[in-house]
């Protein structure tokens, strides 16, 4: 690598007081490998920066937030600054409203390596580089909640390489840095008209079933003359799925057969965890219902064991039906609009003689036309009426 060239490593949302939620079933071998998979995940990028021998780390920023934190993540996050101190490489640091740099313990002290951004106002953190050579970092530490605009960086015009850093996508025109290191949710490379990119790291470990496939770094070799180049680096130590399986037939043995056929279908590297959701297709209202039957948690236990049959790496996150979030179609229309007119008549005619009112929510009941507008209440009555239809062969009106 030439004198006028960095080598840089883009990494952000390492949110080390969160843990990786929403899975079910659990292999006890791999407990203590799916709690740690969060400051693992850091280790990989630490481990990859000091393995290739990378000019600056950057971290955009949500590295942690001081009122969830606990002193074992202060403690974890030095370890992991110090060995990149020890390895000679140097750490662009940058806050987010997240962080709250204004809460973390005045006991903490950054190495040497760290620089950070201290001004409300646009600074400059210019970092040497072995040949000479240096590289310049423009940002501001984050105030509250508010965006960061590109109009802030108007006139800084500085020789060499000069990226912006931000926790958030900056808003509207700017200079023309050779390109922007972003924190933000998903790993993107967005070039505008100019072919500058905005580059987002993501997190380097998911946390959520919705938060589907690999999470990572971005490794940006840079040079003088503007053509950067981009490579996105896996550092997950666990990846949520998404495994859709469809069924015709209400019969439990074919449902896990369906479910072993799709596993059979796939490769799963053993060397990671693998968190996945099973989503089922189908149009039976019996199957539709599943989620809310008591038979649920038995089939979810079928299902883990045979995730254990293919993989110890593998566990259930949970099981859905496909299609249930879209409420645009008649039918779905039909059985809500049918449900709320039935709640209406029911409290025209006597509501507080009947016990189903000790499971709904207090005060006023024609608030619950609300549930039109939330998909968690709309899934639920989904479900009910699946299940409704199932047990009882009732009709839509019966039903709501």
């Amino acid at each position: 690598m030439g004198s006028n060239t960095a080598q840089i490593l883009l990494t952000a949302d390492w949110r080390l007081h969160e843990v990786c939620e929403g899975i079910l079933r659990v292999n006890p071998a791999s407990a203590d490998r799916l709690s740690h998979a969060p400051r693992d995940a850091v280790r990989r990028v630490v481990d990859f920066a000091i393995n290739e021998q990378v000019d600056i780390l950057v971290n955009a920023g949500n590295t942690l937030a001081p009122n969830l934190a606990c002193p074992s993540d202060y403690n974890f996050l030095y370890g992991e600054l110090e060995r990149l101190a020890t390895a000679n490489i140097s750490v662009v640091w940058n806050w987010s409203p997240l962080d709250e740099p204004q809460n973390w313990p005045r006991c903490f002290q950054f190495p040497s390596n760290v620089r950070r951004f201290t001004s409300r106002t646009p600074q400059v953190l210019k970092i040497p580089l072995k040949g000479g050579e240096s590289v310049n970092f423009v940002g501001i530490e984050s105030a509250g909640s508010e965006s960061v605009s590109n109009e802030w960086f108007d006139g800084i015009d500085l020789p060499g390489i000069t990226f912006g850093v931000s926790h958030s996508t900056p808003q509207g025109e700017g200079p023309e840095f050779n390109g922007w290191l972003v924190a933000g949710k998903g790993y993107s490379v967005v070039r505008d008209d100019k072919s500058l990119p905005l580059i987002k790291s993501g997190s380097p470990q998911s946390r959520s079933p919705k938060q589907i496939g690999p999470h990572g770094a971005v490794l940006v070799n840079a040079c003088t003359n503007a053509e950067t180049d981009i490579q996105f680096i896996d550092t997950s130590v666990l990846v949520y799925h998404n495994l859709q399986v469809a069924i015709q037939e209400d019969d439990r043995d074919a449902l896990l057969e369906a479910i072993l056929d799709q596993l059979a279908n796939r490769t799963y590297d053993d060397k990671i965890l693998n968190a996945i959701g099973i989503e089922l297709l189908t149009e039976l209202p019996s199957v539709q219902s599943i989620p809310l039957k008591m038979t649920a948690e038995a089939l979810s236990e079928s299902i883990q064991s045979i995730f254990a049959e293919v993989s110890p790496s593998l566990f259930l996150t949970g099981i859905s039906i496909a299609g249930e979030a879209n409420f645009g179609s008649a039918e779905h229309e039909e059985i809500i609009g049918e449900f709320l007119f039935a709640i209406k008549q029911l409290k025209e005619s006597g509501w507080e003689q009947l016990h189903l009112r000790n499971y709904l929510p207090n005060g006023e009941y024609d608030k619950l036309a609300s549930l039109t507008e939330d998909l968690d209440g709309l899934n639920i009555i989904n479900r009910s009426a699946a299940l409704a239809v199932s047990l009882f062969e009732r009709t839509d009106r019966e039903v709501a």
